[in-house]
């Protein structure tokens, strides 16, 4: 889905796969997604190193339970649409449109 949005994606395995895909590209990524639960190292374990590297990478973590306790910019719930993957893609890289980036319960300026 993201290669369709327009976006070069580079695949990693695992957790630990992402982290170390992130370290030798550091630079030239721009977001993660990652399921939660992953072999090696956990999606909030590798959130949490990409963060305590870079608090601006973006990261999206998915997963089948419940949101985490983690430090991820957004959560979605699996089994998600297409329309609400990209909707959160572009939330979090800031390419929606302003209405669409608002919060819910908040009201434009």
């Amino acid at each position: 889905m993201l290669a369709d949005m327009g976006h070069d994606v580079v695949l990693a395995e695992d957790g630990l796969e992402a982290l170390l895909t992130y370290h030798a590209l550091r630079g030239e990524l721009c977001l993660a997604v990652m399921d939660v639960l992953m072999p090696r190292m956990d999606g909030i374990a590798a959130t949490q190193v990409m963060k305590a590297a870079d608090p601006l990478f973006r990261v999206i973590l998915m997963s089948g339970q419940a949101p985490p306790a983690a430090q991820a910019d957004a959560f979605i719930t699996k089994p998600f649409s297409r329309q609400a993957f990209v909707e959160t893609v572009e939330r979090v890289l800031g390419t929606a449109a302003p209405e669409e980036r608002q919060l819910p319960g908040t009201a434009s300026s």
